[in-house]
């Protein structure tokens, strides 16, 4: 598409070649075809779960309108106070009636969900302060979910990169939950679980919507 009239050099790729033009078809968030509750997560392998979160669970974590249509944004990164508030709100949490848990989230909009996750010793945060817009790691994620599903301990060492290392147990935790698979390693398995790679909204969806059964949080 020609997306700057005057510069005749510019053209922008949109996609397919199933449309009469030389950069494909229209993307869904501008054509309205796409399927869900959201136009820009049609080839995410989690789009199942994104769509469960909002019409099961009542959890809208719509980032924003792409031409009008509602977006997941599922390669953005996940922040920490986003990822109280999917999982939180996923799990059934309540939110009313927790004190004032952090002093850098006065005002925000996920305030009340990072007070709940400080009630529920989901979030502990760092002298008084929270980081609702802090991106979350894997292992930050692996954490709140332990903490969340009260998850009995692992019957084995899942993985190889983060031995002795003081999250070491939530990430074997939820390995055996079924909730984080490793990345491979150089021997041919998949024990990496690289707790500093920054999660993305997509991981957090999947992780929110899991296919069996915990116990309740509260």
């Amino acid at each position: 598409s020609r997306t700057v009239p005057s510069e005749d050099w510019h053209w922008e790729y949109w996609g397919a070649v199933d449309f009469d033009g030389p950069c494909g078809s229209l993307p869904e968030c501008w054509s309205g075809n796409y399927d869900g509750a959201f136009c820009d997560d049609d080839q995410s392998g989690s789009e199942a779960a994104h769509d469960r979160l909002q019409g099961e669970l009542g959890v809208n974590f719509h980032c924003s309108d792409i031409a009008g249509e509602p977006a997941f944004c599922p390669t953005a990164k996940a922040k920490r106070g986003d990822s109280a508030f999917v999982l939180l709100k996923a799990a059934g949490a309540p939110t009313s009636g927790h004190p004032d848990a952090f002093t850098d989230d006065e005002g925000h909009a996920r305030e009340t969900w990072m007070n709940a996750a400080k009630a529920f010793g989901v979030l502990l945060g760092s002298n008084g302060h929270g980081n609702p817009d802090g991106v979350a790691t894997r292992s930050t994620l692996a954490i709140m979910l332990a903490r969340l599903y009260r998850l009995p301990p692992a019957s084995q060492d899942y993985f190889d990169d983060d031995d002795g290392s003081a999250n070491e147990d939530a990430h074997n935790q939820v390995a055996e939950a079924g909730l984080f698979a490793g990345y491979a390693d150089n021997n041919g398995g998949r024990k990496d679980f690289r707790p500093s790679v920054e999660a993305t909204r997509v991981k957090v969806g999947a992780i929110a919507c899991p296919n069996r059964v915990f116990m309740a949080p509260l």
